[in-house]
C-alpha cells in the first residue's frame, strides 16, 4: 500500500523533510528559498493509526541525491512497522 492509499484508509501521516543548508539541517519544502545541498537529508514521518502514533526516520547519504518519494516511503514503512500495521 502506498502513502496515498494509507491516507485514504484513515491513517494520518505527516511528512517532514530536512536538508542541509550551509552545513546545518533545516526544515525544507519544495518552495524553500536559498541554497540547499542536493545530497543528503533526513525525512521524518509521523503516523497515527487506530489511536497509536509512531515516528519513522529515513536518512539519505551525503553521497546520494535527495529524493522526496523514497525518503517518505521508507520513513512511513518504518513508522508503520512500529505500530504493527
Amino acid at each position: 500500500m502506498n502513502i496515498k492509499e494509507h491516507r485514504q484508509s484513515g491513517t494520518k501521516i505527516k511528512i517532514e523533510h530536512y536538508r542541509k543548508k550551509r552545513g546545518q539541517f533545516v526544515s525544507y519544502s519544495r518552495k524553500s528559498k536559498g541554497k540547499i545541498d542536493n545530497n543528503g537529508g533526513i525525512t521524518v514521518a509521523t503516523v497515527t493509526k487506530d489511536g497509536k502514533t509512531a515516528k519513522g526516520i529515513a536518512t539519505c547519504s551525503d553521497k546520494d541525491n535527495f529524493c522526496y518519494r523514497a525518503g517518505a516511503t521508507i520513513a512511513v514503512q518504518r513508522a508503520l512497522s512500529q505500530i504493527g500495521a
